[in-house]
């Protein structure tokens, strides 16, 4: 009868002890571990906790969170898209003063500096896991060597998931063993003399491409588009940064920096539709790419969305 007791008594202590572990796990649910500059700061967080917040919007995930020990305080807020691909990373260093610095990854390669590692992202539940390891540059200032040498992971569970008010979003995701583009910025442009539209996308690699259509894209028929070097409208443009190391938080376009590279090939037309009150255009692109009449990648069935003028 003893022994039973005891068996009992071990039985009810280890279930508590379970319980309370459940409860410590199910509240504590972000968690950053990071370094700056050599320097560690390693916290958990509540789950209505202020430190560390997230949140999805359409195709991006926003990460805030602010760390700080007794000498050091760093505000840093990372933008990644849903498939792990980096789209920037910000630094603020709060000084004793009140002001700050501002450290980012550069504007248009922000993957030559800084990586995502081991990503997870479950759309169901809104939970996130990422490593990141990287330098970041003060902004305005070309080419600083004024840096931040960051690592670290973070794990958020359960983060705020914002509607999307976007009926679409003008993007191109590309992923082969030949070429990667992950558009990070989009816009388009009109000329309302010659009616010359550029639908541009910028991708996190350095890559800019350009999809220049003679009238407005909605006008053109379904089918398939053929273009080359001597090809004058409806073609598309690739073009690679080659300029200095930039981090601002707005972007200048200074078309020295951009390298123009030669595209053969085709650019389909599959879908329109009015989303709306909205027209959406889709479809692919295959190419050949080619420096100094070198070929250095080719590019096939690279799927786009876009939207028009009218």
């Amino acid at each position: 009868m003893k022994n039973l007791f005891v068996l009992f008594l071990f039985f009810i202590i280890s279930q508590s002890c379970r319980n309370n572990d459940s409860e410590i796990s199910t509240e504590i649910s972000r968690e950053i571990k990071i370094t700056i500059n050599g320097e560690r700061f390693n916290f958990t967080d509540k789950k209505d906790g202020e430190l560390i917040s997230g949140s999805t919007e359409c195709n991006s995930i926003f990460i805030y969170t602010t760390v700080a020990n007794n000498s050091k305080k760093y505000r840093l807020n990372f933008q990644l898209l849903k498939n792990g691909e980096l789209i920037r990373v910000q630094c603020w260093e709060v000084l004793a003063s009140g002001m700050h610095k501002l450290f980012m990854t550069s504007d248009f390669n922000p993957k030559s500096s800084f990586q995502i590692s081991d990503f997870h992202y479950d759309e169901v539940t809104n939970d996130i896991k990422f490593g990141f390891a990287g330098t970041l540059y003060l902004e305005n200032e070309p080419n600083s060597q004024n840096t931040k040498t960051i690592t670290g992971s973070i794990d958020i569970k359960s983060f705020e998931k914002t509607y999307c008010s976007l009926p679409f979003y003008q993007n191109i995701t590309y992923n082969s063993t030949d070429f990667n583009f992950n558009t990070i910025h989009s816009n388009r442009n009109k000329n309302e003399v010659t009616l010359v539209q550029n639908h541009n996308f910028y991708s996190n690699n350095g890559y800019k491409l350009t999809l220049e259509i003679h009238n407005d894209l909605w006008s053109l028929s379904t089918g398939t588009y053929h273009f080359n070097e001597t090809s004058n409208s409806n073609l598309v443009q690739l073009e690679k940064y080659v300029g200095d190391i930039v981090a601002t938080q707005i972007q200048t376009i200074n078309v020295n920096d951009w390298e123009n590279l030669k595209t053969v090939g085709y650019f389909t037309i599959d879908t329109k539709e009015i989303i709306n009150s909205n027209k959406k255009i889709s479809g692919k692109i295959t190419m050949s790419v080619y420096r100094e009449n070198q070929r250095i990648f080719e590019i096939n069935n690279m799927q786009y969305i876009t939207g028009s003028f009218e």
